[in-house]
């Protein structure tokens, strides 16, 4: 079975929604019928059983940062998720944040400021993550860092996981874990040289952004136990569609993936959303093709990557 995809100038011929990005842009989506709710589906997705379809940050959940949950505790979350909604309730993904070296670098500018660890920021994102579940339920969050110093002991052949950084996140990975929610790690200036050991802290999701490529082979070399989070962006329709039935080829066959809007165009968003969507489902409706057909399509990536 495949499925239409309707151009952006024919928006009028579907159900759309609007949609407010973590930074206040404001979207017209179309709206996808969707066979079990998206709670199911990530479920099934991030228990790496068969899901239905590719998850995306600004679709099945509302992503939203930590501090604005809290400034909107009583108003804002309340009304994105109203029960007399027409739409399945969205899940919550929260972003936690500038993480504990970016927090340092921020603090150091300021004169009262105290001086503080990685490891205790680290313990401070962890208390505000307690607070915002002491109000709702997180289904998933995002702790991202700027690892540049750790890039460049990589670099050098050095072990980072005894570095600030690395334990700052394994500190607040395993809290969150602890708590049942699953964890999307975003590693500025992540290279290749740092990524197996960065795997080592086990995150549930690696948020890959970029030329995707770059990362041909981590379905193979890590998909057994960690999932990837795949930026959509792109400022053309042809762009984000050809990413997304990309990433759907390279990372969705063990069903381990998930997608989060970057920067976009409103065009392109339309597109990218409308091809993971409809990608992922055609893929999924039958895994034996969809294997074959990703081991010839990985091929020849693997390939055009050797040369």
């Amino acid at each position: 079975m495949n499925f239409q995809r309707i151009p952006y100038t024919s928006m009028t011929q579907v159900e759309t929604e609007k949609v407010q990005t973590p930074g206040g842009q404001t979207f017209t989506v179309p709206c996808f019928s969707y066979p079990v709710t998206p709670q199911e589906n990530f479920r099934r997705m991030n228990q790496g059983e068969q899901p239905l379809w590719v998850p995306t940050s600004l679709t099945d959940f509302h992503y939203i940062t930590a501090d604005q949950f809290l400034a909107e505790a009583e108003t804002g979350f309340a009304k994105k998720n109203n029960p007399e909604d027409k739409t399945p309730s969205k899940m919550l993904y929260l972003d936690m944040g500038p993480g504990p070296i970016q927090m340092q670098e921020l603090f150091s500018h300021i004169p009262e400021a105290p001086t503080l660890s990685a490891e205790a920021m680290a313990e401070m994102l962890c208390a505000k993550l307690d607070k915002v579940l002491s109000l709702t339920k997180v289904d998933l969050v995002l702790y991202r860092d700027d690892w540049s110093e750790a890039a460049n002991a990589a670099d050098r052949g050095e072990d980072i996981l005894s570095m600030p950084e690395a334990e700052a996140a394994g500190i607040f990975f395993r809290h969150a874990q602890s708590r049942g929610i699953p964890v999307t790690f975003r590693c500025k200036c992540l290279t290749e040289q740092m990524v197996d050991q960065v795997v080592q802290l086990r995150p549930d999701y690696l948020q890959l952004t970029g030329d995707l490529r770059y990362f041909f082979d981590y379905r193979d070399r890590f998909g057994d136990f960690m999932g990837m989070d795949v930026v959509l962006d792109g400022q053309t329709e042809e762009e984000t569609v050809e990413r997304m039935r990309y990433a759907v080829e390279q990372f969705a066959f063990q069903g381990r993936m998930i997608a989060t809007v970057g920067l976009v165009s409103e065009e392109g968003l339309w597109a990218g959303l409308q091809e993971l969507y409809c990608y992922s489902r055609e893929c999924y409706q039958d895994p034996e093709d969809f294997k074959v057909k990703l081991d010839e399509i990985l091929k020849g990536h693997s390939h055009h990557h050797d040369h």
